[in-house]
């Protein structure tokens, strides 16, 4: 343990000091050399590393993809607008996910319930891939588990009657031949469009 004193205008400032000083401290702590060049490697080398094990599970292209963006907003555009002095993803801190949070949803106007949800379940997936990898710590996963995830909010289909439907379907073999397999499929199968 290490105890310092610093002035500080405001509680925000004492907390980016703070946060400044746990970052000074894990650099010079004592660990093999290995792991403390893992804790201090730049964001390029952290992407590459995660990017690697992604593709090593055979992630989708949409996961990869999505991974990606979350990666590139949290540490190439975020950092450096509230957090400049973090160079290492082992220097995040509890005050930079709950800013990161407010940036997320206040400035970029995403849906506090679903799109935070989304979010945060891939920033948690990702950070528990970086402690594997060893670019973090335990620390940053406990500050993550504090941060509670939004409860899902059910979409309400309409019920549909299976009457209506075979009307539908009815309705679409006259009119629309070529249409009827692919709804006809969707309709056995109950897939979305979007699938």
């Amino acid at each position: 343990r290490k105890q310092v004193r610093g002035e500080a205008d405001s509680d925000k400032e004492a907390k980016h000091m703070r946060d400044e000083m746990i970052v000074e401290l894990r650099k010079q702590s004592s660990m093999p050399q290995g792991e403390q060049e893992r804790l201090s490697a730049g964001f390029d080398e952290a992407w590459a590393k995660l990017e690697a094990d992604l593709l090593a599970d055979n992630l989708s292209h949409t996961n990869m993809l999505r991974n990606k963006i979350i990666f590139k907003r949290l540490f190439k555009d975020f950092v450096p607008l509230k957090f400049s002095y973090i160079k290492s993803v082992s220097q995040v801190t509890s005050p930079f996910f709950q800013e990161y949070k407010a940036y997320f949803i206040n400035d970029l106007k995403h849906n506090p319930n679903g799109g935070w949800r989304s979010e945060l379940i891939c920033i948690k997936s990702m950070m528990r891939r970086f402690k594997k990898l060893g670019y973090c710590g335990k620390e940053i996963m406990d500050i993550l588990a504090d941060i509670k995830r939004p409860r899902h909010i059910k979409k309400d289909y309409p019920n549909i009657p299976n009457g209506k439907l075979k009307e539908l379907l009815v309705f679409i073999k006259q009119n629309r031949p070529d249409y009827y397999p692919i709804i006809y499929f969707i309709c056995r199968t109950g897939r979305r469009i979007k699938e």
